[in-house]
Formats: C-alpha cells, sequence, structure tokens
C-alpha cells in the first residue's frame, strides 16, 4: 500500500487539471434560459457514460459495494422519467450520489465548486484508484484482471461459467417414447450473489450416438420460482439426462425436480430418485471430516469450479442444493501506474450536462473519504427490480453496459473504423423499439459486428434448440456450394444453393452481415452460418432450391443431430508416396503426432493442415521446425487507468518463449489455411509467418487472436470479444488482417465437383518438387 502527502495532491491538481474537449466554466447558454427538453435517448445517453465513468473509474467503496447489473436496470427506468435538463440532471445526482459523494454534474455555463474530498492532514492515508489489466470483470479467469489499489478484490475460479446437477433415467423408456415430457424443478437467485441463471436442461439419448437436447429460458428471481421445460421423446430413445444448469458468477437454489409423461389430456408423474434432495444419510456417507452434506451419487454435478451444498433454504421439504462460483481473492495491485489524488475527469453527458469525477480517492480506516459537505444519500432496494429481457428496461441496461465494456476496454480503437458514439446512438434508438429478446439480440450483435472482431459474438438468454443439417456449405467463386453431404440427403458436392425456405440465399446472407463481427475472410468464413442456412429448429426440415448440371430443383433435407462428413476424405495423418506425410492439426493430436515425429524428421516434404481450430498441445510441432528459441512479445494487454480508451499506462508484453526441440523437421513444409483459421491457430500461423517456417497454401487467417474475455449482460445475454491485442511477430497489425498466404488460392466450383482439395494439392506439389506448378 502507497501512502501520498498533501504536497503530491495539490501539485498534481495544479498540473493536472481535467479533460473534455471544452470546460463547463465557459457559459455557452443563459442560466436564466429555461431547461431544455430531454428524449429518452438524451437521458439514456447521459446516464450511459456516466454509468461507465463511476462503474469503472470512481473507486469509492460503495460503488464498489453494489450490483451493478440491478443498478443499470433501476437507471434505466429512473432517468426516463425526466422531461428536462434539470430533471434528468436530478434523476442523475439522485442515482450517482450515494455511491459517487464526490460527483459533481455540472450545465453548461456552471463553475466546479473546486471543493477538495479530502482532509487537511492526509500523511499516511491510503490511495484507492481503479487499475485494469484488460477488461477484469469477465465470466471466465484469464489473463485479464481489475481491482483498487489498497482494496481485496473476489474474482471468479476457471474458465467454465457454467455448472450442471444431472441425473440419468434409462428404466422405463418404453413408457416415454413418443411421448411429450415435461420437467419441472423450482429455483432462486441467491441475493447476496446475484449475478446468476438457472435454467432447466434435457438431453434425450438415441442409438449410434444420437441424440436431442434442450434447454429453458434463463431464470434469475430472487425468490423461489417454478421453472418448466416440455420435449417430444423420440420413439428410438434410450436414455434421458434431466437436470438444471447454473450459469454466471453468483450462487442459486434448486429444489422439487418432477418429471411427468403426457397422458390423454394430462400429465403423469415419471419417478425420480430423491427429487428435492432430501437423501442426506446416502450423501452424508459419502463425505469424511466435517463438511457439509453434499450431493452424490444419483445425482451427478460438473462442477470443478463451483461450490455446491445443501442447505436448509428449501422450497419444499428440509434442504435444498445450492451452487456458487468459488472465487479468490485478489490481493496484490495488477501493476504499478495509477491515477493520483488531485487526477479528476470532466466529461461532456450531452444535452448541455458535464460530470466531474476523481479517478483516486483516500482511505482512512479503511473507508474511502468524501468531501466533508457532500449530501448523504441512499440507494433504494434493488432486489425487487425486474432480471429478466422479457422486461424492456433490462434489455436497454444491456445495451448499455456492452456499450461501456467495448467504450473502455476495447484495445483496438486505434485500427478499426467505428464511431463507438454514434454506435451507442443507434443501439440504444433500437433497444427502445425492440419487443422482445430476440430483438435485442440482435441489436447487440450489430453493436458487437461494429468491432470488426472475429471473436465478437452475442449468446442468447435462452439455449435454443436448434440443429444443423448434416451438409457443408461453402461461397466458392460468389456463389453458396454444397462441399459435402451425405448420400441420403438428396443433395450433391457442387450443387448450388439458390433459395432456401423461400428466401433467396444471397438477400439472406446480405441481411446476417449486419451481425457478424470480424475481418471480411472471417465474414464470409461465418455467413452460411448466421444465415440460418444450416441451423434451425430441430426435426424441421429445410427445403432448398438447388441448380444442378443446368437444372433446378427442390430438396428437403433434416436437421439432424449426426457428424457432418468431411469435405475431403483425408486421414488426420496418413504417410503419401514417396515418403511424405500429411497432417492435419486440427483433427490428429498430439498424442497421436508425437510418435510419428522420428518419421516426420525423416519425410522430404510434409504438408501441415491448419484450416480450422488446432488440437490442444499441437503447438508443439513449432519447436520442431525452429533451429533457434525465440522470445517475440505479439501479445499486449493494456494497463488502464483513465476511461475512454485513451492510450493504456502501459502495456503488458507476453509471448510463447519457445525453443528448438529434437527430432528437428528438415525437409520441406507447407501449410494450409484460411479463413476459418482464428485464435490458437493464428498463433500458431503467426509462427510460422514471422519464423518463415514454411510456405503459407491458401487465404489469409481471421485476423482474430488473442485471449477472448466473455461477459454477462443484465438479462443474461453472453457478449464475447477479444480483451488483448495482437501483432505479428514483426510488429505489424494482425487484426482484421491476418497471416498472409505465401501462396494465395481458392478452391473452384470445378475442383469441388470433381472431389479435388485444390490447396492440398498446391502444398504437396510445393513440398515435392521445391515450387508451385505453373
Amino acid at each position: 500500500m502507497r501512502a501520498v502527502s498533501l504536497a503530491a495532491i495539490l501539485s498534481l491538481t495544479t498540473a493536472l487539471g481535467c479533460r473534455g474537449e471544452r470546460s463547463p466554466q465557459e457559459p455557452l447558454v443563459d442560466p436564466a434560459a429555461p431547461s431544455p427538453p430531454t428524449s429518452d435517448l438524451d437521458e439514456l445517453r447521459a446516464f450511459a457514460r456516466l454509468y461507465g465513468y463511476v462503474r469503472y473509474f470512481h473507486p469509492s467503496d460503495e460503488a464498489a459495494a453494489i450490483d451493478w447489473d440491478a443498478f443499470a436496470v433501476h437507471g434505466v427506468q429512473r432517468v426516463t422519467q425526466a422531461d428536462d435538463r434539470e430533471q434528468l440532471r436530478a434523476a442523475l445526482q439522485e442515482l450517482f450520489l450515494p455511491v459517487a459523494p464526490s460527483l459533481e454534474l455540472l450545465a453548461e455555463g456552471e463553475t466546479p465548486s473546486g471543493a477538495s474530498p479530502w482532509p487537511a492532514d492526509v500523511e499516511g492515508l491510503e490511495v484507492v484508484a481503479w487499475q485494469h489489466a484488460g477488461y477484469g470483470f469477465g465470466d471466465m479467469s484469464s489473463a485479464y484482471s481489475s481491482k483498487r489499489t489498497s482494496r481485496p478484490r473476489a474474482v471468479p475460479v476457471g474458465h467454465q461459467r457454467t455448472v450442471t446437477v444431472v441425473q440419468r433415467l434409462e428404466q422405463g423408456m418404453e413408457d416415454l417414447r413418443g411421448r411429450a415430457i415435461r420437467l419441472r424443478a423450482w429455483a432462486k437467485v441467491d441475493p447476496e450473489a446475484p449475478q446468476a441463471g438457472v435454467r432447466l436442461y434435457l438431453r434425450i439419448g438415441q442409438p449410434d450416438d444420437r441424440r436431442v437436447w434442450a434447454s429453458g429460458a434463463d431464470y434469475n428471481a430472487l425468490e423461489w420460482g417454478e421453472l418448466r421445460l416440455e420435449h417430444e421423446v423420440p420413439a428410438d430413445a434410450d436414455r434421458i439426462t434431466l437436470g438444471a444448469a447454473v450459469t454466471g458468477q453468483g450462487a442459486a437454489w434448486l429444489d422439487d425436480f418432477v418429471l411427468e409423461a403426457r397422458e390423454g389430456n394430462g400429465w403423469r408423474e415419471v419417478p425420480l430418485v430423491d427429487p428435492g434432495f432430501e437423501a442426506t444419510e446416502e450423501i452424508e456417507t459419502a463425505l469424511a471430516g466435517g463438511d457439509e452434506p453434499r450431493p452424490t451419487g444419483v445425482w451427478q454435478l460438473d462442477a470443478p469450479n463451483f461450490r455446491h451444498q445443501l442447505r436448509k433454504q428449501a422450497h419444499g421439504g428440509q434442504r435444498a442444493l445450492w451452487l456458487a462460483r468459488k472465487s479468490i481473492q485478489l490481493t496484490r495491485d495488477p501493476f504499478e501506474p495509477r491515477p493520483e489524488p488531485g487526477e479528476w475527469i470532466e466529461e461532456p453527458l450531452g444535452v448541455g450536462l458535464w460530470c466531474r469525477l476523481p479517478l483516486a480517492l483516500l482511505s482512512e480506516d479503511g473507508h474511502t473519504l468524501a468531501p466533508p459537505d457532500a449530501p448523504r444519500a441512499e440507494l433504494p432496494d434493488l432486489s425487487a427490480l425486474p432480471r429478466s429481457a422479457e422486461d424492456p428496461a433490462v434489455r436497454i441496461a444491456a445495451v448499455i453496459v456492452t456499450w461501456n465494456v467495448f467504450q473502455h476496454f476495447f484495445p483496438y480503437f486505434d485500427v478499426v473504423d467505428t464511431d463507438w458514439s454514434a454506435v451507442l446512438d443507434q443501439a440504444l434508438a433500437e433497444a427502445l423499439l425492440d419487443a422482445d429478446p430476440a430483438q435485442t439480440q440482435e441489436t447487440l450483435e450489430h453493436m458487437v459486428a461494429a468491432l470488426h472482431d472475429g471473436h465478437g459474438n452475442v449468446l442468447p438468454p435462452d439455449a435454443r434448440d436448434l440443429l444443423r443439417v448434416s451438409v457443408s456449405f461453402g461461397r466458392v467463386e460468389g456463389k453458396v456450394v454444397v462441399l459435402t453431404a451425405p448420400e441420403d440427403e438428396g443433395l450433391r458436392r457442387g450443387d448450388v444453393v439458390r433459395r432456401f425456405e423461400g428466401r433467396d440465399v444471397d438477400e439472406a446472407i446480405a441481411r446476417a452481415a449486419r451481425r457478424v463481427s470480424g475481418s471480411p475472410q472471417w465474414i464470409e468464413h461465418r455467413l452460411l452460418a448466421w444465415s440460418g442456412l444450416t441451423e434451425g429448429p430441430a426435426d424441421v426440415p429445410v427445403s432448398f432450391e438447388i441448380e444442378r448440371d443446368g437444372e433446378v430443383m427442390t430438396v428437403e433435407v433434416a436437421r439432424r443431430d449426426v457428424e457432418t462428413p468431411p469435405v475431403f476424405p483425408h486421414e488426420a495423418m496418413e504417410e503419401l508416396p514417396g515418403g511424405r506425410w500429411y497432417v492435419d492439426l486440427s483433427r490428429a493430436s498430439w498424442e497421436e503426432i508425437s510418435p510419428k515425429l522420428k518419421a516426420l524428421a525423416e519425410a522430404p516434404g510434409i504438408v501441415f493442415d491448419l484450416r480450422a481450430y488446432p488440437q490442444g498441445s499441437n503447438f508443439q510441432i513449432l519447436q520442431h521446425l525452429m533451429t533457434e528459441p525465440e522470445h517475440d512479445h505479439w501479445m499486449f494487454v493494456p494497463h488502464i487507468i483513465r476511461p475512454d480508451h485513451q492510450g493504456p499506462a502501459e502495456w503488458e508484453q507476453l509471448g510463447w518463449d519457445l525453443t528448438p526441440a529434437e527430432p528437428h523437421i528438415g525437409g520441406k513444409v507447407a501449410f494450409i489455411t484460411g479463413g476459418g483459421a482464428i485464435s490458437y491457430a493464428e498463433s500458431v500461423m503467426g509462427y510460422v509467418e514471422g519464423l518463415k517456417l514454411g510456405e503459407i497454401v491458401g487465404g489469409p487467417t481471421a485476423g482474430a487472436n488473442g485471449n477472448v474475455n466473455p461477459f454477462t449482460t443484465p438479462g443474461g445475454y453472453v457478449i464475447i470479444s477479444t480483451g488483448m491485442r495482437v501483432l505479428k511477430h514483426d510488429g505489424r497489425p494482425h487484426h482484421g488482417v491476418g497471416v498472409t498466404p505465401t501462396v494465395p488460392l481458392a478452391p473452384t466450383l470445378e475442383g469441388i465437383r470433381a472431389g479435388r482439395d485444390e490447396l492440398f494439392e498446391r502444398a504437396l506439389a510445393l513440398v515435392s518438387a521445391g515450387r508451385a506448378p505453373s
């Protein structure tokens, strides 16, 4: 902990001054003039901007203690009651002064008070200020952390953001096949840790590893409520796995599961084992020591980073199951730079309002200090606010939280050409008109698409029972083409798709393009999935209008949970004529590759396929291609202490620090890649490009690398994006560019119809002859 002197505060107050486009001291309007009217958009924009400044950069203990998701919903409801600027200012003061007593809200023409929030004697007091190594409030523990100096902070453990509690039903399946079943249970979210959602879960197994699954909408109320989920049991079903999932950084209770089968006009109960978690003797005997009883046996949990206990706050019976995300305490500051006392921000909020806010506070006796004359106000009880995305205020709050995360923490605003302030206005305008959670998901997708981030994605609050058709499609020569399909589906390799479900395929793709984030090559790769061409409701056939050999015909294809045949019939690893090898790094595991390293080292040529995501440890192949150790820094985590994506205080520089490994692969090497290679695949391909480890055949990779940083918004939307900056090994930009091929090549329609892997053929020619054929 670092203390601060009075002299330091006074010098910084003078030297740092304030930021902003212009000072609110400059009179621009007549103070006696009537307060100008405001619209809902004006009010929400002002609230959104102030929300981000206070939540992420004002370090008061009051601000650190509140439920910011609930506060966002409350703020949306409150500010939209205003009719003019003065009413808006009063609403913002009412909202924020309880958590930011040092805040000043100024209208143009007004002068800041200049009041100091510190006592005359500050010797030995602690400095409290936010430090962000990237965005440290996400759903997964990762390279990112946020913490206030002189304060510990609890953060979630592990990458698993969902725990499932299930039991498997196999007996009595003959009475359930062909019937509708209904799963019911009671749940509530823990008010002490409300950042959680609960949903019911069904997975129905069939022969040959086929299955159908269903999941209900998130329930996130703080009182007991009944959840229901219905689904049809296929005629050949042989098992049912049922239960619930808890997602997020909070905690929740579950109790009183009931499974029922449709019988006539009613429902017949199907027996479950210990549906209310009351089998305490069995549970207790499974544990040793003084731990509380935990469910074992019939109920199974997949929860390595969740706590689970049986507690007495039951809906029925004596106990209910309580599940909570594990956490650890961060005690060390993430890095050295910090705002100092005396550093304030002055930022415009719109409609002639400004905020003035300190970025650092002093702490005495374990509590941050406020100006002695600061008004004391209490926040209302936030526990009764709506939390479901069915509520319009919750959906607007999701937009506000999403915009602020990127406004202050996205690492590429100096690279992408995006007016993020305009995106806020557009998104708020859309959210005000959105009629349901699905429309707000599309609004959020439009926002994320504006970042041009291939990792960018929006997951809905309700899991959808969607399946893919067992067909692979691609864009070849500007046309949507069947790449591969099972023989019984009626489609053939090389068929050109003109329409599906009555929609023009090009129009559907153009509409989907507004919702896909990333580089042009990644968007091209992802468009077919986003257009609805491949995914849809389970067991509902999709109609395709295709062109084949000059004829137009209609083919219906079922959406089923079956494997899609590979586009090209390569083995994951195979020895080729002449002692050369083919290795698909996305299918062959390192356990399969490592026994073959001696043969690979002796091979005159190897084709490595990295058109998709590599298996876990396959980056190690790079070490067998290298001849010298490397210590390149190509990943950079921003250290942020000021808002509005100003230049970070510093960058944490990271790399893999690889060293050569034996046996060395000295033959000719070519890598196949393209727009579907993203993230980890680009880390590997970045070394191939940067260290010149082989020829690169195909197209540019996706141009989206670095650890993702998912976070959950009010209403349960999960937003995924890139959290760090990645450069090429020579320092040039990677984001939106990708790894550039040395031998650019794209498949042709003629080659697809002939079943040829033209990229493989060119790569094999390179490692066979040392140069591409003419």
